[in-house]
């Protein structure tokens, strides 16, 4: 699961120039309590696509490409607040990417956990 703590704002969760949509339930609950301006969100590698570069992915430098057949797990770090962050994405063999190559991750809608940034509590 990549989880990560990341800036809030009224949109949802920024990562780098992608947006997580939270909804207005989830933006208010994660500003209460002491959020600090920001909230954890947690996604599975297989509940994220590849898309273009203009479609507001999240860049990812792949460090890792595992083979597993009709799938392939794909290993990189993201720039995130200042930081380097490591993700994990599975996608289809057929569009496995090389080492060194940039790809564009975003998660399927509703297919993300958003959790409170201090308390941990689920939002």
């Amino acid at each position: 699961m990549n989880i990560k703590t990341v800036p809030l704002t009224e949109q949802g969760a920024v990562f780098a120039q992608m947006i997580v949509p939270l909804s207005r339930e989830q933006i208010a609950a994660a500003q209460g309590n002491g959020g600090n301006g920001k909230v954890t969100v947690g996604f599975r590698p297989e509940d994220c696509d590849l898309v273009g570069a203009t479609e507001g992915g999240l860049p990812v430098v792949v460090e890792l490409v595992e083979d597993l057949g009709s799938d392939a797990n794909v290993y990189g770090h993201a720039a995130l607040d200042g930081g380097s962050e490591r993700f994990t994405v599975r996608t289809d063999r057929r569009h496995m990417p090389n080492m060194g190559d940039t790809v564009f991750v975003k998660p399927r809608t509703d297919q993300h956990h958003s959790f409170h940034a201090v308390t941990g509590q689920r939002l």
